[in-house]
């Protein structure tokens, strides 16, 4: 089994022909302030070998930098895995909706991915309040 994405977005969706549609996959978020509660998606997408069909138990999880839960992980999703005939491998995405997750402070957190029990991936977030401009400068000019 390979990782081949292992993402946070604001959005996205699996299409049924197999392409998987991301919108805003990033690693920083910038907030105005703390706490926050934020909406985005944890995106999978994976490739299996045809020794490794079957059903499949993929789990997410995000931890603060201190190894702490940010709120309870998402629920399993359970996927079965068929490899079409003439083909060596397949793919599946896998993107779970998260609605207002809470984010206490700045940091790096890290989003997971979790195969039958096993960690595969883990991916860093970094979550921030932008620099304060100063006064009558615009954004993104060197001062």
């Amino acid at each position: 089994m390979t990782t081949e994405i292992l993402t946070l977005c604001f959005a996205a969706r699996p299409s049924p022909n197999g392409e998987l549609h991301i919108l805003g996959a990033t690693d920083l978020i910038l907030v105005p302030q703390f706490p926050v509660n934020i909406s985005c998606s944890l995106v999978a997408k994976l490739r299996f070998h045809k020794i490794e069909e079957g059903l499949k138990e993929i789990r997410f999880s995000i931890i603060d930098s201190d190894g702490k839960p940010l709120q309870p992980a998402p629920p399993p999703q359970q996927i079965n895995i068929q490899i079409p005939s003439g083909a060596s491998s397949a793919s599946a995405a896998i993107v779970v909706g998260i609605h207002n997750l809470q984010i206490p402070r700045a940091g790096e957190y890290e989003i997971g991915l979790a195969i039958n029990g096993r960690q595969e991936m883990t991916a860093p977030i970094y979550i921030r309040v932008p620099p304060a401009q100063p006064m009558g400068q615009p954004p993104g000019l060197p001062g």
